[in-house]
């Protein structure tokens, strides 16, 4: 594989990216997984920069699922999916994480084709206002695993982004207390 190529060619690897596109954030997690897998099996898991470059909703690749991914990524549903994603991956050692796509085009699920703000940009308000609290506070899981949180803290103010995505249509809503 390319990675064993390029340990014992003892290249040095600035950074490790790919891409996925699925129906769940604990894919994406999952993801992250095998991508930190793949490096230490090549023994490059050290100091390697890793990169989700690619990744967005998509139920399905044939025509009605497609279709669906489309309608429903600058919807509700596609919103907590962003946040979901950015949650959980928060979890891991990724480096970067990185939405496809912000041009005026069917996949971005941030802004119109007139760059109006759809329900999805409202995930990296949320996202964006806990970085600049600074300090990340590990959250664990609440009520099941539908449920996704990320909190951080100043020391004085924190805040917590916490959303509940299925991709299940008929699954039911959920009362929580907090």
């Amino acid at each position: 594989t390319f990675l064993k190529a390029v340990k014992e060619r003892e290249i040095p690897l600035d950074f490790y990216s790919y891409h996925h596109y699925g129906k769940d954030p604990k894919e994406m997690y999952n993801t992250v997984l095998k991508g930190e897998e793949a490096l230490s099996e090549a023994g490059l898991d050290n100091n390697t920069f890793t990169i989700l470059n690619e990744w967005n909703y998509v139920r399905g690749w044939d025509a009605d699922d497609w279709k669906y991914s489309l309608e429903q990524e600058g919807l509700l549903k596609g919103s907590s999916f962003i946040a979901g994603t950015m949650a959980i991956c928060q979890n891991s050692s990724l480096g970067m994480l990185m939405y496809y796509d912000f041009r005026p085009c069917r996949m971005n699920g941030v802004f119109s084709n007139l760059y109006d703000r759809l329900k999805g940009y409202y995930s990296f308000v949320m996202f964006r206002d806990l970085k600049r609290l600074g300090t990340w506070i590990p959250t664990t899981r609440i009520v099941d695993d539908s449920f996704y949180s990320c909190a951080a803290t100043d020391g004085k103010n924190s805040g917590v982004m916490l959303t509940y995505f299925t991709d299940d249509d008929t699954y039911p809503s959920k009362d929580i207390t907090l």
